[in-house]
């Protein structure tokens, strides 16, 4: 049987669903023990702590914050055996279990497939060396998530936050920068830009549709600033980022590019703040182990 360590976020420690599914497992005779973390970074530490006491599965109670500190953590492990990883959403949004299936709202069964289920591997993007595992953006987030009416929702669900952002966009200054991809430079203003391994973001947007976590490439999504009169017809391209005949929006899948700002950018990675003007991207195929749910 495998031995577990659930990294559970403080937010979820008195959670009575949590406790009785722990106490189930192990009723089963499965080895699992608890961390909890109180404050940022202490999941990186415990998820590192794992890797060095040889446990098998380390599994990430929490959002997609929590899942980032822990990735963090596994790869930053010199073990020659690293953990691998398994998802209990516990979080707002929960997209990058979302879209790796992971059972939401169930924690029993989440946590018997952490147990149970056939590990796998997945690709593991970085960013100036700093990992993710699913979606890294930037652009007009907080304003997108502060203007975002609970109205607009529940009509939309996450294409919500998009149609917010650019209504936003259009009342601010834009972000010039350039991109430079497979030996070609592009001088671009931008409102918004995602790079998926994985498809979800804002709760279940699907921001990237051709991602896959296993494919060597990284799926980039960029939103042009545009001028007023041109944004309906980017408001319908969101809806279909990949589409062949958007005029706009730019959708691309890459192994590595560089992304510089002219002025200090906030990249978010699995929706944890990275600054900086100079941005190199590129992509670890198959290099984290991961269960699978049936």
């Amino acid at each position: 049987m495998r031995s577990l360590r659930l990294i559970l976020n403080g937010k979820s420690a008195g959670d009575p669903a949590v406790r009785a599914a722990v106490e189930q497992l192990r009723a089963e005779g499965y080895s699992i023990d608890v961390r909890v973390t109180w404050e940022a970074g202490q999941g990186v530490r415990f998820a590192e702590e794992a890797a060095a006491q040889g446990i098998d599965v380390v599994v990430a109670g929490g959002g997609d914050g929590t899942i980032n500190e822990i990735v963090h953590g596994l790869m930053a492990s010199e073990s020659a055996s690293r953990p691998a990883l398994a998802l209990l959403p516990l979080g707002t949004a929960n997209d990058f279990a979302r879209s790796w299936n992971v059972p939401l709202g169930d924690v029993a069964a989440a946590l018997a497939t952490a147990a149970q289920s056939p590990l796998d591997e997945i690709d593991v993007g970085l960013v100036n060396d700093c990992p993710f595992v699913n979606v890294a953006s930037g652009g007009f987030g907080a304003e997108v998530t502060a203007r975002t009416s609970p109205e607009m929702k529940n009509l939309l669900g996450g294409a919500a936050y998009s149609i917010t952002g650019l209504l936003t966009a259009a009342q601010l200054t834009p972000y010039p920068c350039r991109l430079v991809a497979e030996g070609q430079t592009f001088d671009l203003s931008l409102a918004m830009l995602a790079i998926g391994n994985g498809r979800m973001a804002g709760g279940g947007y699907e921001v990237a549709p051709q991602a896959r976590f296993d494919d060597g490439l990284l799926d980039l999504v960029l939103v042009p600033a545009v001028p007023l009169a041109d944004l309906p017809t980017l408001v319908g391209e969101l809806f279909n980022v990949s589409g062949e005949a958007n005029q706009h929006v730019l959708y691309r899948q890459l192994a590595e590019f560089e992304i510089h700002f002219e002025s200090e950018f906030q990249l978010n990675l699995d929706g944890e703040p990275l600054h900086g003007r100079d941005f190199h991207v590129s992509i670890m195929p198959r290099r984290l182990s991961i269960v699978r749910p049936a």
